[in-house]
Order: C-alpha cells, then sequence, then structure tokens
C-alpha cells in the first residue's frame, strides 16, 4: 500500500543574475528549502544550463541564480488525474 507525502505548493520567485530574468515557479514540495532549490534547477533547465557547466560557475564563486522571494501558496488545489501522454509516432494506418 502506497502512503501518500504530505507536501505543499509553494510559489518561488528565481532570478538569473546576469540577464535580470524572472521566474515565477509554483510546485509542490515538502519543505520550503527543498522547494527553492528544485525552483532553482527548474530555471536552469528553462535557461538551458548544463549542471556541469553550474557547478563550474559556482566552484569559481559566481551566483547564477537566486531565490527572489517564496512562499505558500493560498492555493492548494491539486490536478485532477493525469494528461494523457502524447504519442511518440503518428498511429499507423
Amino acid at each position: 500500500m502506497l502512503h501518500s507525502i504530505k507536501t505543499t505548493r509553494f510559489n518561488v520567485t528565481v532570478r538569473r543574475i546576469a540577464t535580470g530574468c524572472d521566474f515565477h515557479i509554483s510546485l509542490f514540495a515538502r519543505d520550503e528549502a527543498t522547494a527553492c532549490e528544485r525552483a532553482k534547477d527548474r530555471a536552469r533547465f528553462a535557461e538551458g544550463i548544463s549542471r556541469a557547466k553550474l557547478a563550474t560557475l559556482e566552484a569559481n564563486g559566481i551566483a547564477v541564480f537566486r531565490v527572489v522571494s517564496s512562499g505558500i501558496s493560498p492555493d492548494q488545489s491539486r490536478p485532477v488525474g493525469k494528461a494523457p501522454r502524447p504519442l511518440a509516432f503518428p498511429p499507423l494506418n
């Protein structure tokens, strides 16, 4: 039997420091620290920066992303059901 894990919806704003571009991300997580880390990872993916490149920049003391704000979302509703998966290939006739 699977046990449901209690998660909370967080709204997190992440800024890319070099460009000033803000990413407004809403996600479910167990706590705020986890939500902030996952939001920074989503912003990294959206900008097309590899994990290796990010690790190199951070090792050189260059901050790439900063969490500007985070908080619990007033809307705690969850999506109902799963969206249908798109077909990888068109159906054969």
